[in-house]
C-alpha cells in the first residue's frame, strides 16, 4: 500500500515445480462507466504503437480474436496502462510493475456486450500458453494508482517502487559503484519507422523494383538531416 496507489501479486514457492498457465484469474471491476484512455490489446504491429482512444469503459472492444504468427485465441481488450477518470474527478491507472519471465498484461471485458468488470488477459506464446516457468516464481505486480490529476500519476514514484533494484551488472562502475555519470536526459531522437510503417518505404531490400523505395538507405535520412540540426534533434534511429 501507498499514498497514491496499491500493488498485489501472486507468490508460487519453492517446491511447486515446473507449471504452465493459460490465464490468470485477476479482475477489476469499476463501480461506475467511466471515461477511460486505452489501445487495443494488438499483439503484433502495431502494438503498442496506436493513437489512444478516450470511451466510457464499456465501449472497450470485446469478443474474441486470433493473433499472428499462429492464430492463437485472445480475447480482445486493452494494453496497460488503463487510464480512467471517475464520476468524482479522481483518475486511476492499472497498470503492472517487475514483469519479468512471465507473460505482459492486457485487460479483456468480461462480456461482449461490453462491461464495467475487466479481467487479465495474458500476451500468448507460441504453443497457446502464457506462462512457462518453474517455482519459485513471482508474477508482475498487478497496480493501481489514483491521483487528483493525470499530472499525478505521471509523477507517481509506485511502479519504480515496486520493481526490483538496478541491476548493474551489464553498467560500467566507478571503484565497487555503478557509474551512470555518462547518462544524459533531454535527449531527442527521429527516425523513418514510420515512413516504413506507413507504407511510403520498405522495411529492406525486396526485389530490384523496391530497391528505390528502400527506407533504411542514405538517400532517404540525408534529406532529413538538416531538419534534425534546426530543430535540435541529437541523432536519427533506423
Amino acid at each position: 500500500m501507498f499514498d497514491d496507489g496499491f500493488g498485489f501479486r501472486t507468490v508460487l514457492r519453492d517446491g511447486f515445480g515446473e507449471f504452465s498457465l493459460n490465464s490468470e484469474n485477476t479482475e477489476f471491476n469499476f463501480a461506475g462507466d467511466y471515461t477511460s484512455w486505452w489501445i487495443e490489446n494488438e499483439w503484433v504491429n502495431p502494438r503498442f504503437e496506436q493513437e489512444y482512444t478516450e470511451s466510457p469503459l464499456t465501449e472497450i472492444p470485446t469478443g474474441g480474436g486470433t493473433t499472428r504468427p499462429n492464430d492463437n485465441s485472445v480475447r480482445r481488450g486493452v494494453h496497460t496502462p488503463l487510464t480512467v477518470e471517475t464520476d468524482d474527478d479522481t483518475y486511476l491507472s492499472v497498470h503492472e510493475s517487475n514483469l519479468d519471465d512471465y507473460a505482459t498484461l492486457s485487460l479483456a471485458p468480461q462480456s461482449n456486450s461490453g462491461t464495467r468488470k475487466l479481467a487479465a488477459e495474458l500476451a500468448p506464446l507460441p504453443d497457446g500458453s502464457s506462462v512457462q516457468a518453474a517455482s519459485p516464481h513471482v508474477t508482475p505486480w498487478r497496480t493501481v494508482q489514483f491521483g487528483d490529476t493525470p499530472g499525478d500519476l505521471v509523477e507517481s514514484q509506485l511502479i519504480p517502487l515496486l520493481a526490483d533494484p538496478l541491476d548493474g551488472s551489464a553498467l560500467p562502475t566507478d571503484g565497487d559503484s555503478v557509474d551512470t555519470s555518462w547518462l544524459e536526459n533531454g535527449r531527442k531522437y527521429v527516425g523513418i519507422w514510420w515512413t516504413m510503417i506507413a507504407g511510403n518505404a520498405n522495411w529492406e531490400y525486396q526485389s530490384d523494383g523496391a530497391l528505390e523505395d528502400a527506407g533504411r538507405e542514405s538517400s532517404t535520412v540525408h534529406p532529413r538531416c538538416p531538419h534534425r540540426a534546426d530543430e535540435t534533434i541529437h541523432g536519427f534511429c533506423q
